[in-house]
């Protein structure tokens, strides 16, 4: 079966570019045009979502846009879940669908819903395990996975009750290849994954050389970007550069 990174729209990996870069004003005509075209198709609606999430962060709007965000990602869930009423055994489409639980149970988190995260994120990893089981190459069951992996052997004190709920003997040294592996390769999570290897390099690791490597890779390419600028900057520092 085709893997969903064939199937993240080339219109789509543009507009994550331009969305990353602050060019929120081109990422929204792309996303908006492409949900028109497309609309029995996610994706669109999770970059919509994205979109305003990075908009909210970069101007500092506090979180005043949580509730559209959140329904971004909900429409997301919708339109997957209706597409794979369907085609009930389409791989790619569950691994649509769970993409728009994890954004949603991050959007839950940051509204202050932990039970609901937790319960919507294990729906999302046993989606997942169906996906890779059947397509193992998917670049964008890894970062998930590769997440869950992570920091269910790390986990930060306050989310010990996410990690038990989930059922998930973590392995952090899995978890990082599987990030790798999910920022080597053009996908829907792409930018997320690199962005992560970058945090824990630089929060949880301490090793501030490779946090370097990676944010440079991150404010070369998205030099707009206002929160790559002044990580870099930082980092340089750490390294006394």
């Amino acid at each position: 079966s085709a893997s969903a990174s064939a199937a993240t729209a080339p219109e789509l990996m543009q507009a994550i570019d331009q969305i990353y870069n602050a060019d929120f004003e081109t990422a929204k005509v792309i996303v908006t045009s492409y949900i028109q075209a497309h609309p029995e198709d996610s994706d669109g609606h999770i970059l919509h979502g994205m979109a305003r999430e990075w908009y909210q962060y970069l101007t500092n709007k506090k979180n005043r846009l949580n509730p559209q965000i959140m329904e971004d990602f909900q429409e997301a869930r919708r339109v997957a879940e209706a597409a794979l009423q369907k085609t009930p055994d389409n791989i790619e489409l569950k691994m649509k669908l769970a993409n728009s639980l994890v954004y949603i149970s991050k959007k839950q988190l940051d509204m202050g819903h932990k039970m609901q995260a937790g319960s919507t994120l294990k729906q999302a990893k046993n989606l997942m395990l169906e996906v890779i089981a059947k397509d193992p190459n998917n670049p964008e069951v890894y970062f998930a996975l590769g997440l869950f992996n992570y920091f269910s052997d790390n986990v930060p004190s306050g989310f010990k009750w996410l990690a038990s709920l989930l059922g998930f003997k973590g392995d952090r040294k899995l978890g990082k290849e599987y990030i790798l592996r999910a920022s080597s390769v053009p996908n829907l999570t792409q930018t997320d994954a690199l962005y992560m290897l970058y945090y824990i390099a630089a929060k949880t690791e301490h090793d501030y050389a490779q946090a370097l490597v990676y944010m440079q890779q991150l404010n070369t390419r998205f030099p707009n970007n206002i929160v790559f600028k002044c990580r870099n900057a930082e980092m340089l520092y750490r390294n006394n550069r």
